[in-house]
């Protein structure tokens, strides 16, 4: 994630918190796929912490 994207993500989830505060929220969740390393460090950086793991298994076979 290049400097400034990473940023632009920390100013929207420092904005989204402060809305969700000014509404009275008692918490944020955000969902992120387990893949997605850089967003899940970022989300690490600005206090998220894991509250549910999710596990998916493909039904499909391969080659079908």
């Amino acid at each position: 994630m290049s400097m400034i994207r990473e940023y632009q993500a920390e100013d929207a989830l420092q904005k989204a918190e402060a809305f969700a505060r000014g509404q009275g929220a008692a918490a944020l969740q955000i969902g992120v796929l387990a893949a997605n390393t850089g967003a899940v460090k970022l989300y690490q950086r600005q206090g998220f912490q894991a509250y549910e793991v999710l596990l998916t298994k493909s039904l499909q076979q391969s080659g079908r």
